[in-house]
């Protein structure tokens, strides 16, 4: 699969090409901006990369219950992803996230409570 560089003519600061993930966060120069670019980026162009890469931007800014949502639909619609890799790392964002979740977290600690009393 290859990239190709788009530069939209004025969403984007100049000299920012939507480019694979890690490319993308470097230019942006830290996480603040990202969700903002990336939803324009989706905006322009829908893909699975964008979405995960929201997802896992949000969940690095600790807006975990957006981040969760973003990559429980990706999960659920993972057939849509362009390669294995883009899955798995999508995948593996969802389950960061579920992790770091309070509800999860509260339902871990009611098994381990509750674990001799069934």
């Amino acid at each position: 699969m290859t990239w190709k560089a788009i530069e939209p003519p004025s969403l984007l600061p100049i000299g920012i090409h939507l480019l694979p993930e890690e490319c993308f966060l470097r230019a942006l120069n830290g996480l603040k901006m990202c969700p903002r670019y990336l939803r324009q980026a989706i905006a322009l162009q829908p893909c699975f990369l964008y979405f995960a890469e929201l997802g896992r931007v949000l969940g690095k800014l600790g807006k975990l219950e957006a981040s969760r949502i973003i990559l429980q639909h990706l999960f659920e619609r993972r057939s849509f992803a362009d390669s294995h890799e883009e899955w798995t790392s999508s995948v593996q964002a969802y389950l960061v996230t579920l992790s770091r979740c309070s509800v999860v977290q509260e339902l871990a600690g009611l098994r381990t409570d509750h674990a001799g009393t069934v």
